[in-house]
């Protein structure tokens, strides 16, 4: 892959000189950025089999590439677990192109973080710098940036934490196999029972009011999908155990199941 400087996004806004695409020229000293939003941030947790749990932030283009798989490059600084410094470095251009129309697409891993409040800087290339704070709470992530904000914004500022020993997913299956959907949820209550959470925005899932759990990057499928957040009352390898002995065997060729879990484990048939 080429490593091209920031400034090939091409940003199409007059004063920004070094959107001539080169690496030797940089912006003078005495340009003042005004831009559109230009890159959108998404908060999710960095789940983790141990209690620390750091916070990721997914970073994507608003401009979109010929290619499916450009990328950003970041640098993330922790000062004094006070300040937190995320900046923007690269947009790497792919060897091997995939075609199609697409935003370049980057992560960046902070953590993990102490519950409190942070003083937080995302800038890009050192260029542009925009100033704001995330507050580390047990049971959310909040992230703000002051009013004078320029190249960026954030999908949805708040992110709730996932709890301990939480699973979710899906089931997929034809309308006229309910019934087998059914035996199955039933043949795992041994180690999955109800729980309740709040509302809201979970990174890898949204919960609704009426607790419908939307998933954030499963395919659509034309097939009866039933989605869940349930409370595991095992071990995840006791899960993956029931899974293989329940599911695989019997109901696999009717029912396509996929669990999720709050150690970032993925349970389904090995």
């Amino acid at each position: 892959m080429r490593r091209q400087p920031i400034a090939f996004l091409c940003w199409c806004v007059v004063v920004l000189f070094f959107s001539a695409c080169s690496k030797e020229e940089e912006a003078p000293q005495n340009v003042v950025f005004d831009l559109e939003e230009e890159f959108l941030l998404e908060l999710r947790e960095a789940l983790s089999p141990t209690e620390e749990r750091g916070l990721l932030l997914g970073i994507k283009s608003v401009q979109e590439f010929d290619c499916e798989n450009y990328e950003l490059n970041s640098s993330v600084n922790l000062t004094n677990d006070e300040f937190i410094r995320v900046t923007v470095t690269d947009l790497i251009q792919p060897d091997d192109c995939v075609p199609g129309q697409s935003p370049a697409l980057g992560q960046a891993q902070v953590g993990p973080l102490s519950e409190k409040e942070y003083l937080l800087n995302f800038s890009i290339v050192h260029q542009i710098s925009n100033a704001g704070q995330l507050i580390v709470h047990p049971d959310y992530y909040r992230l703000s940036f002051n009013e004078s904000v320029n190249g960026v914004s954030v999908a949805q500022p708040t992110l709730r934490r996932i709890p301990q020993q939480s699973v979710w997913g899906y089931l997929d299956y034809d309308a006229r196999d309910l019934l087998v959907a059914e035996n199955l949820l039933r043949d795992m209550e041994e180690l999955l029972e109800f729980t309740y959470a709040t509302p809201g925005n979970y990174g890898y899932f949204t919960l609704s009011d009426s607790n419908q759990v939307i998933l954030t990057s499963e395919t659509p499928t034309t097939l009866t999908r039933q989605t869940f957040l349930l409370q595991l009352r095992g071990t995840v390898d006791e899960l993956q155990d029931k899974v293989e002995e329940v599911y695989c065997p019997q109901y696999r060729d009717k029912i396509e199941l996929k669990i999720y879990t709050s150690t970032g484990a993925v349970i389904t048939c090995s």
